[in-house]
């Protein structure tokens, strides 16, 4: 029964690395649940021989390479999308002297800020995976299972810590441009005393924009200026 063994074996982990992935991609995995999946991981590779671990190593490696690669390709997309808004519509109004929507720096902002998103959930698969592949291939006894885990808890909290902290600054930005279009249009209509200070702020606002936007055309088109003094 031993030609068996393997796809059923090679099956079971990748379900439970599956789990796994999953879960930690919406929320975090608790270490009860964790400790389980390793632990199970580590049961079912401890009579396999290690070449045969190191063919399952391998089918797993690809599993989380093209899951990192999901994230990757969302983060092209958004890198497309914020370089064609920043050469297309903010470079060309800025080379016109035109005033830049601020809906449209908003936009640039959303889209930086997604972009960071994704890359920080991709290096927290990317680190995770060390240590399920480790289980895989040295069938590690419960303590080494707890260090792995304790690493993988880290790795964790890193990535909800960062992804926390990007999604509130997200969510801020997008509300940002709704909470500041009513007051004003409020403010117009019962206090228009305040109109010159909400003017003054509007102008410090665009100075704040126009900062913010020279250092993402800084980042995403270095490339494109450098060509640009050549020719």
């Amino acid at each position: 029964m031993p030609f068996f063994k393997k796809p059923k074996t090679t099956e079971k982990i990748l379900e439970q690395v599956k789990i796994f992935v999953d879960v930690l991609d919406r929320k975090p995995v608790p270490p009860g649940q964790m400790r389980d999946i390793f632990k199970k991981i580590a049961e079912e590779v401890s009579n396999i021989p290690l070449e045969k671990r190191d063919e399952i190593a391998e089918q797993i490696k690809r599993y989380f390479e093209e899951r990192m690669e999901y994230y990757r390709r969302w983060q092209r997309e958004e890198e497309k999308k914020i370089k064609d808004l920043l050469l297309k519509e903010i470079k060309y109004r800025k080379e016109i002297g035109a005033p830049i929507p601020p809906e449209l720096v908003m936009r640039v902002k959303q889209i930086d800020m997604t972009i960071k998103i994704y890359r920080a959930r991709a290096y927290a698969i990317e680190n995770i995976q060390q240590q399920v592949l480790t289980t895989v291939r040295e069938g590690q006894t419960t303590r080494e299972i707890m260090k792995g885990l304790i690493a993988v808890n880290q790795t964790l909290m890193t990535y909800l810590e960062e992804t926390g902290e990007l999604m509130k600054e997200y969510e801020e930005v997008v509300g940002e441009a709704v909470e500041t279009t009513s007051l004003d249009e409020i403010m117009k209509t019962y206090l228009p005393e305040e109109i010159p200070r909400i003017e003054r702020e509007k102008e410090e606002a665009i100075k704040e924009d126009e900062k913010t936007l020279e250092e993402l055309m800084e980042t995403y088109l270095k490339g494109k200026k450098g060509k640009k003094e050549k020719d």
